[in-house]
């Protein structure tokens, strides 16, 4: 695939999207997708800073239930 200037690529495990709150709800793909969408800055370590503290106040304390990989790669 080709990747321009600017574009971001977003890597990330399983235990991202299977880990639960405390109501039982998961995290899932669409509030990753929208956390992604929504984090502002250019810069690849913003965007990941804003989906870890989106994730972590999310999960309001409840803890990993597996390994967590997240990877934000941007093409300068």
């Amino acid at each position: 695939f080709d990747v321009e200037s600017g574009d971001m690529l977003l890597l990330y495990s399983d235990c991202l999207l299977d880990c639960r709150n405390p109501s039982g709800s998961t995290y899932g793909a669409r509030r990753l997708m929208a956390a992604f969408a929504s984090a502002h800055g250019d810069d690849a370590a913003e965007v990941l800073e804003h989906i870890v503290r989106d994730f972590s106040d999310y999960m309001a304390g409840n803890a990993l239930s597996d390994d967590m990989t997240i990877i934000v790669a941007r093409k300068k």
